[in-house]
């Protein structure tokens, strides 16, 4: 089980990370990930769980089952971008600078630089 303040380094290889609530997180190359918070979520019932992923590719799958008692808020900081996970899954990677997500989702991505929040839809997005 994760906890708060886990990191995890990636050295390569297929690695699955379990949340609490059912969803999976897969990487696939070598990177970090932090886990930066985990506990209860301010206003709402469930979990909040704050993961920062540096380098690496990662796929995010929600879990197909969800249950209203362990579900959770997930937000995923990267170097240029913070993703706020949908009902679907979808990949990324991260580099020091720029983040591609691609796969079949609809989630808000909000740029650090600029602050603008927007929704999308798309095969593949890069943030610089």
């Amino acid at each position: 089980m994760i906890r708060q303040g886990d990191v995890l380094l990636l050295s390569g290889g297929e690695v699955t990370l379990f949340l609490p609530d059912g969803s999976q997180l897969d990487a696939a190359t070598a990177g970090r990930l932090i886990v930066e918070h985990m506990g209860p979520s301010a206003g709402a019932d469930g979990l909040s769980i704050v993961l920062r992923a540096e380098g690496g590719s990662f796929t995010f799958r929600p879990s197909h089952t969800p249950s209203p008692a362990v579900g959770a808020d997930i937000t995923i900081l990267t170097p240029a971008a913070q993703i706020d996970p949908a009902q679907s899954a979808f990949s990324f990677a991260t580099a020091s600078t720029t983040v591609c997500v691609s796969g079949c989702w609809k989630t808000r991505m909000r740029h650090r630089l600029s602050s603008k929040t927007s929704s999308a839809s798309s095969n593949c997005a890069i943030l610089v």
